[in-house]
């Protein structure tokens, strides 16, 4: 999988994401019952979007280390920026 992403595409998902981040506390309460969590991506955007496909609109909390090593770690992060 080759991607690229322009500079453009990165900051919008940034932006966008700036106002929902920081209306956010650091540690949030969620329902239990329907959430989702997935374990550190590292970049895996394969596992990323597979995740948001299968899951859909439910709860997904992604744990964290999304760019810290791996073949798409920038793609990986601004999906997850626009999935917020």
């Amino acid at each position: 999988m080759v991607l690229s992403l322009g500079l453009a595409s990165v900051r919008r998902a940034v932006e966008d994401a700036i106002p929902l981040l920081s209306a956010e506390s650091a540690v949030l309460e969620v329902e239990a019952g329907g959430a989702t969590i997935v374990g550190d991506t590292h970049g895996d955007l394969e596992t990323t979007e597979r995740v948001l496909d299968r899951i859909g609109r439910g709860v997904i909390i992604f744990l964290g280390d999304y760019v810290d090593r791996g073949p798409h770690q920038l793609e990986n992060i601004v999906r997850l920026l626009e999935a917020k």
